[in-house]
């Protein structure tokens, strides 16, 4: 049950509260976090549910007209915390967004090698491929 929630973004605070009240079961927050923790370690996915105030985003830009993948945050505050993190790092896989170029994005990520549009079977698996590639780059550094 707690898998699922998690697997819906419930947080592991909202869990705990509701299985209170209407489950009458006693699980802390704390242990589904030590939970998550330990699937991941074993190999598991459940980790990639929980709310970090991150966000991706697959954005068509009409202008340079290609795709590109954004990692963005839930609120402005966020956003500039993560910049102030990744700018001040050693960590140089991908170009930050200078603040006045796009309000919303902390990095952007420009899809290349799609030239045929007609070819939507290659667009798709070419931006999953990619997108997979920069969540696991993204969440090695974070």
């Amino acid at each position: 049950m707690i898998e699922a929630l998690i697997g819906e973004d419930w947080s592991p605070e909202q869990i705990s509260g509701w299985l209170k009240l209407e489950k009458n079961i006693s699980v802390s927050h704390e242990w589904i976090y030590h939970h998550v923790l330990m699937e991941k370690q074993s190999g598991g996915y459940l980790y990639r549910n929980l709310r970090n105030g991150l966000k991706i985003a697959i954005v068509f830009n009409y202008s340079a007209f290609l795709f590109e993948i954004w990692l963005s945050a839930i609120n402005r505050r966020k956003r500039k915390e993560m910049l102030e993190i990744i700018s001040g790092s050693e960590w140089k896989k991908y170009d930050t967004v200078k603040n006045d170029e796009n309000a919303d994005a902390i990095i952007e990520y420009k899809i290349r090698g799609i030239d045929d549009f007609q070819n939507k079977s290659k667009i798709i698996s070419l931006i999953t491929k990619e997108t997979i590639i920069f969540i696991d780059e993204i969440e090695k550094y974070i």
